[in-house]
Formats: C-alpha cells, structure tokens, sequence
C-alpha cells in the first residue's frame, strides 16, 4: 500500500465518524462469516 493512503487511513481511523461507522459487527463478514470466503484481492 503506497505510504499516502496508508497515512490518510491511519487519519481517517480517528475520527468520531469512523468509529460509528465501523464498530465491531458492522461489516457483513462479521454478521455472516461465511461471506469471508468470497473476498477477492483486488489488483
């Protein structure tokens, strides 16, 4: 990951609106694991 965006989300990550955006639960995966195994990497 370039060092830029690498920074911009350490910035982003401490904001009020990241964390009630994305609380533990939150993202599919963790409502329903088995989506996990259908992750691609993109290119």
């Amino acid at each position: 990951m370039r060092p830029e965006i690498s920074e911009w989300l350490d910035r982003i990550r401490t904001t009020d609106a990241f964390a009630k955006t994305y609380y533990h639960g939150a993202l599919l995966t963790e409502k329903y694991p088995h989506l996990q195994s259908l992750k691609t990497v993109a290119a």
